[in-house]
């Protein structure tokens, strides 16, 4: 077959060269007609010209005759006339022309003989090439059957093979999952008798280690599981106090926490009092406040902590002031306390809040009567108090309308309709969405929102005061919306400050104190006060120690084990062990120990702030993972137990929230957005605005839950009749048995700025005069007017022994007993200071 291929391809290649020279030669005969033609044209034209001198010769001899200069048939005249030898000269060379002529015509005769001949063996080798190119296809033709012949039984025997091969594959495969089942049923059958003789061996191992330990048996029963509270039945193996309802359960209450107290379950059981914060974090210790008890509990009652109404107003965003403005749109809407307070503040200096002012003006003296400017000049909803104030472009929303379909829906002012005489009530034309035409409405009937045509104003009275911020805030700069929060209140601190100092050595000439800062405007709103215990892990000993520390705001963690916000606080109070490197000593023991440190919330604040922290030392180092946030947040589970209002919930509305929007995760350039929370004119209803600096649009607050939240806004539900409760009231069952303040008269008599324990020193005084520091009984009774870290002496429960379980292990611990059951009505062991049925067990 191969050969054949070649005899074809040979062939082919032949007939292809006999072509190529047909066609050569057919060219060479097209070109040799095209020139036979032209002679022949020209000869046609010589002819032509020959007919015409032979006409004109024969006409001039009948002139010459009808003239008798040349007799008829007489061609020989002695005497010739000049002209008629011209004429016979051109006869003679029309004569050789003529001569010329029949030879140019045998030529083309002779041309046209050879063309011919060409013609001929032309076609001749044309029939021939046709005749072998007819032979040659035949044979090609059978050459391509029998290919094709051949290819179709090699086809039918691959497929034939295919199919037995696929046969054969399918039978080793199932021969492969037969074998696979068996070793399989097998290998689960030994695995699960060599398990179940692991877990015998391990439940009497542990028993007996157990009962040789301190005589407690492993729990039986179920319990409530640590993190979601549902009902449990697998314990933490190493303390067995712990219950939990799956292994991603147990894997989060361990990263939350439960690796600082697991094993402690002795030292747990001994309950040490929280005591009173030392004087120097108490604000009614100043003698000389800023403001003063009476002064603030004045303006809590005349201020007023619901949330704003009406349409929120936007500012401009000049030279990247994104942060700025969404930080002072979420102070404004959250917290009206101190856009009251600033309201009521009054200085010598005259205002200078212009509307034309210049972000590089001179500063004026006092930035709190700039920013009482800024929150009323450009932050607060317009209103309309006279039918002389509306306007064309005024968005309005329509009420108490006798057809209801129309109560409720926004329209545009687009017409200021005259009062008629039949009709004396103002009137305005609204257009209303889906409307050809406006309709005419009583202003009565109308609640102004916005006016559409308003521009925005930035915000120059804050940004003229950027330098004195922050010392790292530049104008036109991308900066953090946290720190400018924290450089706002610390500059509004220190302009308190320095006016009460100024105001005190003008009257009676006396220093600020130390502690003034606690009676400024930012601690008295947004201060509270965090509890940090260190509990040694001795039996014998189980001593506390507690130190106190103000905040303004918290910053949590964000980890994989933080689903949402609860999870960021549990982390955030979350103890921890400190060991090896960081062990601490104990004052009791005079020793270096392992001690559980843990920190939580002793005060809360009336406002609380929470910064998520998002942002991380790297190029893409912002966390983009979206914790959910509740709406109304509970912060008792997060309190100490020496907390005021121990028992209650402590609730806190979502009232701001800040987002930074970023591209691809980098953290180091964004912008930031607000989202406030308003009050509409339907009693006990709101709505929540996406603030885009002047871009304003309404959103759902399922929206507002779901965001990348960077800083948080609450306020504390019931915080006016809290804040107005007395001090010592307020300072809970802990400092109770406070006794009278004292103040130290130190070692040589001279009176120290600490409070006096039960020694008449303080602790500092005590451990200068006697080289150690006081006894646990003395400071005990005193620690509640020192100004340094306290330590109590753990109390233990009468009918509860030095060895008693951990709380969570209750009955479980003990021999035999099982877990005890929480009823619905019982409290909540997620601390909320809720029933079970109205928390975690109406889930």
């Amino acid at each position: 077959m191969a050969r054949g291929r070649k005899e074809a391809s040979k062939t082919c290649h032949s007939v292809e060269c006999m072509r190529q020279q047909l066609a050569e030669q057919h060219e060479i005969s097209q070109h040799l007609q095209l020139e036979q033609e032209e002679q022949r044209e020209r000869l046609q034209e010589v002819c032509g010209g020959c007919h015409e001198l032979e006409a004109r010769m024969e006409e001039l001899g009948r002139w010459l005759e009808a003239l008798g200069l040349r007799p008829p048939g007489d061609g020989a005249q002695a005497a010739k006339a000049p002209w008629v030898l011209e004429l016979e000269k051109q006869h003679e060379a029309l004569d050789s022309q003529q001569v010329d002529l029949q030879s140019c015509r045998k030529l083309v005769d002779h041309c046209s003989k050879e063309l011919q001949e060409l013609n001929f063996s032309y076609l001749q080798r044309q029939g021939q090439v046709e005749s072998l190119l007819a032979k040659q296809g035949s044979s090609l033709q059978s050459l391509r059957q029998k290919v094709s012949k051949e290819r179709k039984e090699e086809g039918a025997r691959r497929a034939a093979w295919d199919e037995e091969l696929s046969k054969l594959r399918n039978q080793l495969q199932q021969g492969i999952l037969d074998l696979r089942k068996t070793q399989a049923e097998s290998a689960a059958a030994h695995t699960a008798a060599v398990e179940e003789k692991q877990q015998a061996l391990l439940r009497h191992c542990r028993a007996w280690a157990s009962e040789a330990s301190d005589g407690t048996k492993e729990p039986d029963g179920e319990g409530l599981c640590a993190t979601c509270y549902a009902k449990a039945s697998v314990y933490c193996s190493k303390c067995k106090g712990r219950w939990y309802c799956s292994q991603s359960c147990q894997a989060k209450d361990w990263n939350l926490g439960h690796k600082g107290d697991c094993g402690l379950g002795d030292i747990l059981q001994v309950k040490s009092p929280v005591p009173k914060p030392p004087a120097r974090l108490l604000a009614e210790s100043v003698e000389r406040p800023v403001h003063s008890d009476a002064s603030w509990r004045k303006l809590l009652e005349s201020s007023d902590f619901s949330a704003r109404g009406g349409w929120p107003r936007g500012l401009r965003n000049v030279a990247n002031c994104c942060y700025m403005n969404a930080t002072l749109q979420s102070l404004y809407h959250s917290v009206p306390l101190l856009h009251g307070a600033l309201k009521q503040h009054s200085c010598d200096h005259e205002r200078q809040h212009t509307e034309s002012a210049s972000a590089y003006q001179e500063p004026p003296l006092c930035f709190r009567c700039n920013l009482a400017a800024l929150s009323e000049n450009h932050l607060a909803s317009a209103k309309v108090t006279s039918d002389g104030d509306w306007e064309l472009e005024d968005v309005v929303e329509l009420h108490d309308l006798k057809t209801e379909s129309l109560n409720g829906q926004t329209g545009l002012v687009v017409e200021l309709l005259q009062p008629k005489s039949e009709a004396p009530e103002a009137r305005l034309g609204v257009m209303l969405p889906g409307k050809a035409s406006p309709i005419a409405i009583k202003t009565q009937n109308l609640r102004f929102l916005y006016n559409r045509s308003e521009v925005p104003s930035p915000p120059y009275e804050v940004l003229r005061w950027l330098p004195r911020l922050n010392e790292e805030f530049t104008f036109g700069a991308q900066e953090d919306a946290h720190e400018f929060f924290n450089g706002l209140l610390r500059l509004l601190e220190d302009e308190e400050l320095k006016d009460h100092a100024r105001q005190l050595q003008e009257s009676s000439g006396e220093a600020l104190e130390v502690q003034a800062d606690l009676t400024a405007l930012p601690s008295r709103i947004f201060g509270g006060i965090l509890v940090s215990q260190c509990t040694c892990t001795r039996k014998e000993c189980a001593r506390s120690s507690f130190s106190f520390e103000p905040f303004r705001d918290l910053s949590l963690e964000i980890t994989e084990a933080t689903d949402n916000l609860e999870d960021m606080l549990k982390l955030f109070t979350a103890p921890e062990r400190l060991d090896k490197q960081n062990s601490w000593k104990c004052e009791a023991c005079s020793e270096v120990v392992r001690a559980r440190k843990q920190i939580t919330i002793y005060s809360p604040p009336n406002f609380l702030v929470l910064h998520l922290k998002r942002f991380r030392f790297m190029e893409r180092g912002k966390v983009t993972k979206i914790v959910p946030f509740p709406a109304i947040l509970n912060l008792r589970p997060f309190l100490s137990s020496g907390a005021s209002g121990e028992g209650r919930p402590v609730e806190y509305e979502l009232r701001a929230v800040i987002v930074h929007v970023d591209k691809a995760g980098y953290s180091h350039f964004g912008h930031y957005i607000a989202f406030v929370k308003c009050a509409t004119h339907r009693k006990n209803t709101f709505q929540w605005f996406r603030i885009d600096d002047s871009i304003i649009q309404e959103v759902e607050e399922q929206q507002v839950l779901q965001q990348q939240a960077y800083l948080l806004f609450y306020t504390r539900i019931g915080a006016s009749q809290e804040a107005l409760r007395r001090p010592d009231a307020a300072a809970g069952a802990a400092g109770a048995a406070a006794p009278s303040r004292g103040r130290c008269k130190g070692r040589e008599g001279v009176i120290c700025s600490f409070y006096a324990c039960a020694e008449g020193l303080c602790t500092r005084c005590y451990q200068e005069e006697y080289g150690r520091p006081p006894p646990a009984e003395a400071q005990e009774a005193g620690s509640a007017s020192n100004g340094y870290t306290v330590t109590a002496t753990p109390k233990a429960a009468p009918s509860a022994p030095a060895s008693a379980p951990a709380p969570g292990q209750g009955k479980a611990a003990k021999s035999g007993a099982k877990p005890k059951k929480v009823g619905a009505n019982d409290p909540c062991p997620c601390g909320s200071g809720k029933k079970y049925k109205k928390c975690h067990g109406g889930a």
